[in-house]
């Protein structure tokens, strides 16, 4: 009999006397499901749950994105590498940054105070990135309307053997207008290699090297008209004046930075091919 649930089949069916015990009826229902496919379809189905897929799909604010790269990058002649942010909107947005990082600072500054070790720590961290070039003080008296305060904190890792603290700024921190700097950024694409494929090439060869890039973020420069969008608060003591701090490279924190930090890097192999053909290979296909 055909019904909404497919067909069903009715009649008597033959039952053990064990089965009766004491009653004179006995029911029994049986389910049969049959399931047919094409064996094309199933290979097709196969195959294309199995292909390692051959092209990034970008979305058009990645293209966006990549459009701002390579209308504005460039590279002096020691050959570093300068780019901009990639904005979405307008900066104009943002609002004022510079209370929220005020307030974030001293609430740092008082766990600071409380475990010296700690607070000498730090300040060597800051001192360091000064020293390097990657941060520079400013004049407190040149405010700047467009700008952005990130605020910052202390990430403490006793079990570390080099770097026992981190400084890790907060770009998603908001403004009085309820806009963070993060918020304006494009991302980009992700363009490190899938795992899949890391894993894959590994297996290919006998030896395996693995090298880390020494501040990989702080290696690009970021062009001086867009600095002012990373400012942080800073004071050695808190018994001293605050004074204001413009990174001059492009720093972690900034929803972009991944993007651009691996864009140079695939930058450079483009621009480096004839000369380093080997290197150029290894640098785009192998991070």
């Amino acid at each position: 009999m055909e019904t909404t649930l497919g067909y069903i089949m009715m009649g008597r069916a033959q039952c053990d006397d064990s089965d009766l015990n004491t009653h004179k009826n006995n029911n029994k229902t049986f389910f049969c499901s049959t399931q047919t496919h094409n064996l094309e379809d199933l290979t097709q189905r196969f195959w294309e749950l199995g292909r390692v897929p051959d092209k990034v799909h970008t979305s058009p604010d990645d293209e966006v994105c990549e459009r701002i790269f390579q209308t504005t990058h460039s590279h002096d002649e020691t050959g570093r590498y300068t780019v901009t942010l990639p904005f979405k909107y307008d900066p104009l947005l943002l609002g004022n940054s510079y209370n929220i990082a005020k307030k974030r600072l001293i609430n740092l500054e008082r766990k600071l105070d409380n475990a010296l070790e700690l607070r000498s720590d730090y300040n060597a961290t800051i001192q360091n990135y000064i020293d390097q070039g990657y941060l520079s003080k400013v004049n407190s008296d040149a405010q700047i309307r467009n700008s952005y305060y990130i605020p910052h904190r202390a990430v403490y890792r006793p079990d570390k053997s080099t770097s026992k603290i981190r400084v890790v700024l907060d770009a998603s921190a908001k403004t009085t207008l309820g806009k963070s700097l993060n918020d304006l950024l494009f991302t980009g694409t992700n363009l490190q290699q899938n795992i899949f494929n890391l894993l894959i090439n590994l297996r290919m060869i006998s030896i395996a090297m693995s090298e880390d890039i020494e501040k990989m973020y702080f290696q690009v420069q970021l062009t001086p008209g867009h600095r002012p969008f990373q400012r942080i608060l800073f004071r050695f003591d808190s018994s001293l004046d605050i004074d204001e701090y413009e990174f001059n490279r492009v720093t972690f924190g900034l929803s972009s930075t991944p993007y651009l930090a691996m864009r140079v890097v695939r930058q450079l192999a483009d621009d480096e091919r004839v000369k380093w053909p080997l290197a150029a290979y290894e640098a785009a296909s192998h991070m």
